[in-house]
Parts: structure tokens; sequence; C-alpha cells
């Protein structure tokens, strides 16, 4: 359990984001997604039920965007987007933190992950 609280939504849409990052290339890696269920079990408070209906919910909401690059690219901006209001500083480096580790876990940065890291600089404030 982290000692930063994070708000439900945020979490959920940080998380989301990571998932964006992850699939970005078609697939989610194995390494990818053990980095994103260690975050949620870093932050998921248990009074707020279980995260796997939260989880279904996101990956039915992938598979409609995925295949098309640019919808995940304007979907990824757009969540930044409302992120960058709602996210403190400490919130911000941490969703910075955990799109770098999605993105270098397999040890590979394809160009698409390269393009959505960008977007992650530019709308979290860091570029």
């Amino acid at each position: 359990m982290s000692s930063l609280y994070i708000e439900k939504d945020n979490l959920l849409s940080m998380i989301f984001c990571a998932l964006l990052m992850s699939a970005i290339d078609k697939e989610i890696h194995k390494q990818e997604w053990q980095i994103i269920q260690e975050f949620v079990k870093a932050h998921w408070l248990k009074e707020w039920g279980d995260f796997g209906h939260y989880k279904k919910q996101m990956i039915n909401q992938l598979k409609q965007i995925i295949a098309n690059q640019e919808k995940t690219k304007n979907k990824l901006e757009q969540v930044l987007s409302d992120l960058k209001v709602r996210l403190d500083h400490p919130e911000k480096k941490i969703l910075l933190k955990l799109a770098g580790d999605v993105m270098a876990a397999d040890n590979i940065m394809s160009p698409e992950e390269s393009d959505l890291f960008s977007i992650f600089l530019k709308n979290l404030g860091a570029q």
C-alpha cells in the first residue's frame, strides 16, 4: 500500500492511461501488465470494492479504440487533459513514472510508445 492517497476516479484514469500506453502496439505484454497490477495493488483501497469490475470496463473500452492509433492518441489526450487539472504535482510524477515503467517493461520502446509518452509529458506540464 502506498503512503500517497489518490482519489478513486483519478486512480482509475491513471490506470486507463497506463493501459493505453501498454496496448498501443496492439497487445499488453506480460511485463507491462505486471507493472500495472503492482500499481493497482499499491494504490487500490479495499473499501472501493473489487477492482476486477473496473478492469473489465477498461479492457472493453480499450478493445473499441486500440485498433486505431489515432483514436488511442485522442483518447489519451482527452484523459490526460482532464487529469492535468485534477492531479497535484506528486500524483503527476507518479503517473509519469507509471507510464515510463510500462513503456520500458518489455525493453523495447516502439515509435508509438514514444509518441504517447510525449503526450504524457506535454499534458502533465513536463515539457
